[in-house]
């Protein structure tokens, strides 16, 4: 008896120590951004490109900081995505019944760069791999995502097309805005209520931005939905209201 209440103790001592020294241990920021890295490695192999982290921070119970995370393109060592910071405050019981749900989100001074290589690749294409050598796309039957609150500053997007024809002829405006060479900067978001289920719906309590060619989005808000569901198809913004400077725009209701 004495042999076998020793084996139980031990046991149920380990059993509850465990998850003790991990927490402790996991609230060393060094052993934090080591795991992330580690798992940054991981990804890094099976792509054809890079991902580096600088910095990771995980508050008990729910809420992970990073810093610096970079993706690049093994092909000429350019940055395809950066975050300067991104804060992650999750629902840990959500989590706990298989809901991704995070009470806030928020992404500081980051960019996303699309550019082609040739007419009809994409840096986004070679950090995939060939076509070829991909494995076979299968249906995911990805988990409904909900989340309370995305902000987003200072952002910059571009997708870049140095390959697009251009007819002489027709001389774009200085104002019009070129969608084969599209650069957004001073991307403000405000988002709230953001749904991911069969459709997406969100509450868009501010959008503002300033495009290369000119065009400042003071205001862009309102509650949107997309659907792509059979018949009803498309975009639809409930309490429309939009302000660029040059003209606004209000609406009770609008659909694409």
């Amino acid at each position: 008896m004495g042999k076998a209440r020793k084996i139980i103790f031990t046991v149920l001592t380990v059993i509850i120590l465990i998850p003790v020294v991990l927490s402790i241990v996991l609230q060393f920021p060094g052993v934090q951004t080591g795991l992330l890295r580690f798992v940054s490695n991981k990804i890094s192999q099976n792509i054809e490109g890079d991902i580096s982290l600088g910095r990771a921070y995980y508050s008990m119970p729910n809420r992970v900081i990073l810093n610096d995370i970079c993706l690049t393109q093994s092909e000429g060592r350019d940055t395809v995505f950066y975050l300067h910071k991104l804060l992650v405050h999750v629902n840990v019981p959500a989590l706990a019944n298989g809901d991704l749900r995070a009470k806030r989100i928020a992404i500081e001074d980051g960019e996303f760069n699309i550019w082609n290589v040739n007419d009809s690749t994409t840096n986004l294409d070679l950090l995939l791999g060939e076509e070829e050598n991909r494995s076979p796309k299968k249906e995911l039957d990805l988990p409904d995502i909900t989340v309370d609150r995305l902000s987003i500053k200072k952002f910059g997007f571009s997708m870049l097309n140095p390959f697009v024809t251009v007819d002489s002829s027709s001389v774009s405006s200085p104002n019009q805005i070129d969608w084969d060479n599209l650069i957004v900067r001073d991307i403000n978001l405000d988002a709230r209520k953001i749904e991911i289920q069969k459709e997406i719906t969100l509450n868009l309590v501010n959008l503002a931005m300033r495009e290369s060619h000119g065009l400042d989005v003071n205001t862009f808000r309102g509650k949107i939905k997309i659907s792509n569901k059979p018949g009803i198809k498309g975009i639809y913004i409930d309490g429309l209201r939009y302000d660029d400077g040059l003209s606004t725009l209000s609406s009770k209701t609008f659909s694409l």
